[in-house]
């Protein structure tokens, strides 16, 4: 087995305080595969963090000036970083983004609504010992107010 080879099902993961609603089924972050250091470092920092009882966690950031989708969501993961001598410290990437169907959903709702992400599971496959060969897929769970109404509950997509 390769280092690269990584399943790991987060528990811990941060979301911000407040009542927050699932949005959609688990669902898996689009656009690692131009990412994949980011990605590769966000799952290594995120599990350091785990285990470590560090905060980390996912950031949904809108992105309306996407040139390829203007109802872009961007993820940004965020870890704590291990140093050799001294304390962890925080990093923030570019991940990827929600899948377009369901970042079409959310630009449906008013433009103030609050957005948030819970990490949910990680998994990273290397064929052949080069960084070229890395599949990597991180999933989560888009958050929202738990005051609206309309969103998965559990039976089907919203979308």
């Amino acid at each position: 087995m390769s280092l690269l080879e990584v399943q790991y099902k987060f528990e811990n993961s941060i979301i911000p305080k407040g009542k927050w609603r699932q949005c959609n089924p688990q669902r898996k972050v689009a656009g690692t595969f131009y990412r994949k250091r980011n990605a590769m470092n966000f799952i290594h920092g995120a599990i350091y963090s785990d285990e470590n009882n560090l905060k980390y966690g996912i950031i949904v950031e809108k992105e309306p000036n996407n040139k390829y989708d203007k109802n872009a969501l961007k993820l940004i993961g965020c870890w704590h970083k291990k140093r050799l001598f001294s304390s962890p410290v925080p990093r923030c990437k570019h991940i990827g983004y929600v899948p377009r169907g369901l970042a079409e959903f959310v630009s449906t709702l008013p433009p103030e609504t609050p957005l948030a992400a819970e990490l949910k599971y990680a998994k990273v496959k290397n064929k052949n010992n080069r960084f070229g060969d890395v599949f990597i897929d991180i999933y989560f769970v888009l958050l929202l107010p738990g005051l609206l109404s309309g969103f998965w509950d559990g039976r089907g997509h919203p979308f």
